[in-house]
């Protein structure tokens, strides 16, 4: 069995076939205009975070974003929330609870978008927030540090097979019980990140963009060699290697979240 990250290969530890990790690798990838690209000089200080409600919205916790964002800023004009969420018709009252708890500069956007557009969007703005409770691996978190965005995220986990080091802005966090409205998960524990501490590193890049781009650029340089699909095929267990070089090159990596 092959696992996208340490994390979930310690969740199938003990079962009858081997596990091992291989870090879910990454496409190259070019947006028009190359990668992270504000949309307009006056573009306020854009923080996305991002959801489907077919998951756990307990788990990706977009009401702790809206909340560390809300003490980051508090009524500041130059700044904007964007939930880029799908499928809340699956989870109606969870989608209104939270687009109740949004303030005015936070904006839900709940479509299905192409995955470029998405992408586009992503690298439109000024910092990518994951206060998530778990993941598996966290996609979404090594997109951003691709396209050059400043992460702020939970440290714990998949996401911190790469974002170790000094790569990302990573929260603390305790361990709570999973309380999950949605009932996917049950009978295990998760991480409650500090809202505070994300708060204050959200202030980071706003207030010092030297240091967010130096950030940045870091995380994109080891997303590049950490996550690439040499690093992933170099990472499969050798008779794996051996029986797929024939194809080697000849397919994309395997997609997912």
């Amino acid at each position: 069995m092959i696992a996208p990250s340490r994390f979930t290969a310690e969740a199938f530890a003990g079962c009858a076939a081997p596990v091992s990790a291989a870090l879910h690798p990454l496409s190259p990838r070019e947006l028009p205009g190359g990668g992270r690209k504000r949309e307009s000089a006056h573009q306020p200080f854009r923080v996305m975070a991002m959801l489907d409600f077919k998951s756990s919205v307990a788990r990706k916790n977009p009401i702790g974003a809206i909340e560390a964002f809300e003490r980051a800023f508090g009524g500041a004009d130059d700044v904007e929330l964007i939930l880029k969420c799908q499928n809340g018709d699956a989870a109606p009252r969870l989608a209104l609870q939270m687009a109740a708890r949004a303030g005015p500069k936070v904006s839900v956007i709940d479509a299905v978008w192409p995955h470029d557009e998405v992408l586009a969007l992503l690298a439109s703005c000024d910092a990518f927030l994951s206060l998530h409770r778990a993941e598996g691996f966290g996609l979404a978190i090594a997109e951003a540090m691709q396209l050059g965005v400043p992460v702020i995220t939970t440290d714990w986990s998949g996401s911190r097979d790469f974002t170790g080091g000094d790569v990302a802005l990573k929260t603390p966090f305790r361990m709570t019980p999973a309380l999950d409205d949605q009932g996917l998960y049950r009978g295990q524990d998760w991480a409650d990140p500090d809202v505070g501490v994300a708060a204050r590193h959200l202030r980071t890049p706003k207030a010092d963009p030297a240091f967010a781009a130096a950030l940045a650029e870091r995380a994109r340089c080891a997303v590049a060699e950490q996550l690439s699909p040499a690093a992933w095929f170099a990472s499969l267990p050798e008779p794996l290697r051996e029986a797929l070089e024939p194809w080697r090159g000849a397919a994309s990596p395997p997609s997912g979240d």
